[in-house]
């Protein structure tokens, strides 16, 4: 995400990414724009789940406080590895034990 002179990550779920890009759009009052880098798909819900818990546990020590509100702001992470992110990601699909 960037704008307001920022920019960070955010990781997170949604079952419709379209929709919840908008959502954060919006919530932001367009302050922020949104570009998805990666994404993973799994139809067991509890898996996602305890995967975000996770990653958030994983990368806690980089959150990142936005300056302007939005819903699901406390899910943003800067100065993030992204490929190391995009690895973890693609491990869900694997079946790695987290």
């Amino acid at each position: 995400m960037f704008g307001n002179s920022e920019e960070f990550y955010k990781i997170g779920i949604s079952k419709c990414v379209k929709n919840r890009l908008r959502q954060i759009e919006i919530s932001s009052n367009y302050i922020y724009e949104t570009k998805v880098i990666h994404k993973v798909f799994n139809s067991d819900a509890s898996i996602i789940y305890d995967f975000e818990i996770f990653m958030h546990n994983k990368y806690h020590r980089l959150s990142y406080k936005p300056n302007k509100s939005f819903h699901g702001m406390s899910e943003c992470f800067k100065d993030v590895d992204i490929k190391q992110v995009i690895k973890d990601m693609n491990e869900i699909d694997e079946g790695v034990d987290w």
